[in-house]
């Protein structure tokens, strides 16, 4: 095999001490396809699931309906939450992704704060429907599909920003936060057109969680057949 082709296929990096080179592993291809899909996958996932809820309903709509209604008003304070935490991240991310290791406010905490809110909007979001599968269901999607997109953005920093990276990487937990880490900027500067950008898109929490919460009453309207209820 020529070697332009084994370098094409799995990328080679000197030692500085002038030995043999050493091969980076290259990542599975599924790994490397979510990671560079993930918007489409969470939207796909997010239409699925709203399909499944147009003929499923709550156990506890009926038997407990103190509870479910608790649950809505979590859910919509998690989405709350949520929408405030992006707010935070885009504040300190804007303009400054790739171009520095951002390590203040929300990323001092840990690593991956934008996912970790999303995260909280999602599980809000689906606990509107007043169940606590849903929001369970929603919690293991989440962590099995964002993994290796968190893991490849972190091989890419450790790239961009080498051993400052690997600092981070040890100090600083991936997606639960650790608040005792917390250190704010004292002073910042952000993009305003993509923080304006970042700003209209975290409406979306709140407003699935409003969807949610109505289904309901679409069921009623449109006398779809309840196939399912969960607790």
């Amino acid at each position: 095999m020529p070697v332009s082709t084994v370098s094409e296929a799995l990328p080679i990096s000197p030692l500085p001490s002038g030995g043999p080179p050493s091969v980076q592993p290259v990542k599975p291809l599924w790994s490397r396809y979510l990671s560079s899909t993930r918007i489409l996958f969470s939207r796909c996932l997010l239409v699925v699931l709203a399909g499944m809820l147009l003929f499923t309903a709550s156990s506890w709509s009926s038997a407990h309906p103190l509870g479910s209604a608790l649950l809505l008003t979590a859910g919509l304070l998690l989405t709350g939450v949520a929408a405030a935490g992006r707010l935070w991240c885009s504040l300190y991310i804007a303009g400054f992704k790739d171009r520095r290791l951002v390590a203040d406010g929300p990323y001092s905490v840990c690593r991956h704060p934008l996912y970790f809110f999303s995260l909280l909007g999602a599980v809000g979001a689906a606990a509107a429907s007043g169940t606590i599968t849903l929001p369970l269901v929603i919690t293991g999607l989440f962590l099995l599909g964002y993994q290796p997109v968190m893991a490849a953005e972190e091989a890419k920093l450790e790239k961009l920003f080498g051993a400052e990276h690997q600092v981070y990487q040890k100090k600083v937990p991936r997606l639960l936060p650790d608040w005792r880490l917390l250190a704010h900027a004292p002073a910042w500067n952000s993009n305003p057109t993509v923080f304006f950008r970042h700003a209209t898109a975290v409406i979306w929490f709140p407003a699935a969680a409003g969807v949610v919460a109505l289904l309901p009453f679409l069921q009623a309207w449109l006398n779809l057949p309840v196939l399912v209820k969960i607790p």
